[in-house]
Order: C-alpha cells, then structure tokens, then sequence
C-alpha cells in the first residue's frame, strides 16, 4: 500500500513536471527574447549617441552652423518664392527670415536679391541688420553677373571694404561665383585686419528661371563664445538627448544642454 501511495506521489510529481515544462520553456524563451531584446536597445542607444558624437565633432563651430542655416533659408526661398505673387514677394522673405533664420543666426548683415527673368539683373528684396554700421550688402549683387561693369566692381569694392574693414578683391569674388553657381551649398570667406576679423557669406546658385542671391556679414568679436553649442542643440531632441561641453583649459564656463541642466543627478 505504502509502495502505491509512493508510485502514486511520484507519478504525480513527474505529471507536474512534465507539463510544466513547456511553462519553463516558454518562460526561458521568452527571458532569452527580452535579454536580446535589451541589448538590441542598448545596441542602437550606443550607435545613435556615437553618429550624435561623430556629427558635433563636425559641427562644433560656428561657421558650420551659420552656413547650415543660410543653406536651410535660401532652399525655403527657392521653394516658396515660385508661388508667390511678385507683389508679395518681400513680405514672403520677411516670414521666412523672421520664423526660421531670425533668432538662430548672431549678429549680422543681411540682404536677399532676386532675379525674376533670365536676363534681367538681381534687385534687392529684401535687407536685414542687427550689427551696427551701414548694410550695403545690395552692391554685392552684380557680383553675380558674368557681365558685371567695371563701374559696379569698383562700387561693390569700396562698399565691402567699408563693411569688413579690408581691401577685398572683388575679382576673386567674380571667380570663386562661377566655381560654386552649379553648387548646392554657399561658401563663406574670412577677411581678417588689424581691427578685427569679418565673415563674407553668399549663395547664389543658377538654377531655373529665377536666380536668388543671399548674402551676410557677420563680426567674429559679436558671435557668442557658445553660440555653436546652442545652434547645436536645435538639431537633437532636447526631451531624450544632452550633451555636456567641458572646456580642456578650465577657465571657460561649460555648456550644459537643456536636456542634462533638467537631469542635475547626471
């Protein structure tokens, strides 16, 4: 009797765990697909914060972010402009530049010169400056023009002199035009001089019937010491990503973005 109640307990037992091995596998399976699962995560965690390292490597300055945004402004121009009424066209400029350039570029000389017609010449819509001093960006325009008049050359000469305080060779301006105009991004060309350093920026690509020149002028000592790390921020998604910038000499202040400055534990 006591040998079946033995056998009995014992086949019992052995029912359990039989049927409770597929519990067990399902349960290891499932433990095995959350671990893989977890380290998937983990895996794309560390290949974005690397691809967000390796691009503010590249950008950690201040002219990169300056051209990025002109870029960004004068394809908007390229896009909307078309479907504006010619009427319009400075109000449409002006909503550009104030919702998408305003606030995000420092301290600067501006000016917006279009060309409706193949032929005719590239006429100043729309001018912007928050530096101090004249803008007389507008002589820049017939730069432009392969067929630019000497008398134009010589005005656009002393206007730029005026402005970045250094004898700038507009030939080289005419030539460096015809090697970027088939090209999808502006350049910017420093002029330095005993009273200080200026940036020259321009884009004017030869695409379609309208031509659309933007052109700047920004003052090195007027860029704020972290105006790229701030720039910088607007690229990532401040609610899930920070970065910390820590000076190596120690004597600068550093540069926590909004994400890590809510995060004081990190």
């Amino acid at each position: 009797m006591n040998q079946n109640r033995r056998f009995s307990a014992l086949s019992v037992f052995a029912s359990w765990v039989f049927l409770a091995i597929p519990f067990f596998l399902v349960l290891f399976d499932w433990s095995s697909s959350r671990e893989r699962e977890v380290a998937k995560l983990v895996e794309i965690d560390d290949q974005n914060a690397k691809t967000l390292l390796e691009r503010m490597q590249v950008s950690n300055n201040w002219e990169y972010q300056v051209v990025l945004r002109l870029n960004s402004f004068h394809r908007r121009l390229h896009s909307e402009l078309p479907a504006t009424d010619s009427a319009s066209v400075s109000e449409t400029i002006e909503n550009i530049y104030r919702h998408s350039l305003a606030k995000s570029l420092p301290p600067h000389h501006l000016t917006v010169a279009i060309k409706q017609q193949p032929k005719a010449a590239l006429a100043t819509a729309f001018e912007r400056s928050t530096l101090d001093g004249p803008n007389f960006l507008s002589d820049f325009a017939p730069l432009m023009s392969d067929s630019c008049s000497r008398q134009d050359r010589e005005k656009a000469a002393v206007s730029l002199r005026t402005m970045c305080g250094f004898p700038v060779n507009v030939e080289s301006i005419i030539e460096r035009q015809q090697s970027i105009k088939n090209k999808d991004e502006g350049i910017v060309v420093p002029f330095t001089s005993r009273t200080g350093s200026n940036w020259l920026y321009w884009f004017c690509p030869e695409k379609g019937d309208r031509t659309i020149l933007v052109c700047a002028i920004f003052r090195m000592d007027k860029i704020p010491s972290d105006y790229s790390y701030k720039a910088m921020t607007e690229s990532i998604n401040s609610e899930t990503t920070g970065f910390a910038v820590i000076p190596v000499s120690g004597n600068k202040r550093i540069f926590w973005s909004p994400f890590l400055r809510k995060q004081p534990e990190l």
